[in-house]
């Protein structure tokens, strides 16, 4: 996922790469827990993991293992 048009200036580009991990790590999680036709498709999946973790990084969180752990939380799965 491209996060750079998306994000305020004010995202460094090391929380920018920080948020892209995080996004890759959320999402590998949500796909071994959701089948395809499930109740939230990929691009809906996609676009909530994103909203979240930028206003996680906004708030200040910008450690990549917190944001992987409040965004699973956050969107109601825990890490396996």
């Amino acid at each position: 996922m491209d996060f750079d048009s998306d994000l305020p200036r004010a995202f460094s580009p090391e929380i920018v790469a920080v948020l892209e991990q995080a996004f890759e790590d959320v999402w590998k999680v949500v796909q071994a827990h959701y089948e395809p036709g499930s109740e939230h498709d990929g691009m809906e999946w996609g676009s909530t993991i994103s909203r979240t973790l930028v206003a996680l990084a906004a708030n200040g969180i910008t450690d990549r293992q917190q944001l992987r752990s409040q965004a699973l939380g956050t969107i109601g799965l825990t890490p396996r």
